[in-house]
């Protein structure tokens, strides 16, 4: 006579994804939005160039916050609008980057640069996180 098998054991993370943790990566999606920022502005104030950029960048600061905490509240809609606001931050630091090439305006190339690659890492972490598709998925634990 054959045992049965054993019992699996129960696991301690799901391979979907955990909620608590994509709360967590949305803190962090927020950080990095918010150091981008602060780059931006530091080498953009010394400069004396506030004058149009300041109002877009503050607005972008609180479209983004409200679309994170949309994502908090479990928005679907508000990860693919961060997603392609992301990626167009990216694209126009792209685009900025090359007009700030003077030797002078060495701290904004960085800025762009900087603010570029955190865009790029906030869009990537957004896309292909399991937590935050279970964040926003429509099963609801």
């Amino acid at each position: 006579m054959r045992r049965p098998p054993p019992r699996p054991r129960p696991r301690k993370y799901r391979s979907h994804g955990n909620v608590d943790r994509a709360r967590w990566g949305v803190l962090v999606v927020f950080l990095l939005f918010c150091t981008a920022v602060a780059f931006f502005l530091n080498a953009l104030w010394p400069l004396g160039r506030t004058g149009p950029t300041t109002p877009a960048i503050f607005g972008s600061v609180l479209w983004t916050t409200a679309l994170l905490i949309a994502l908090w509240r479990r928005q679907i809609w508000a990860r693919y609008l961060l997603i392609a606001l992301f990626s167009l931050a990216a694209i126009g630091a792209l685009i900025m980057a090359p007009n700030t090439l003077d030797a002078k305006d060495r701290d904004l190339l960085m800025a762009y640069a900087a603010s570029g690659m955190l865009a790029v890492a906030s869009a990537l972490y957004l896309y292909y996180s399991r937590d935050i598709h279970r964040l926003t998925s429509r099963d609801r634990e």
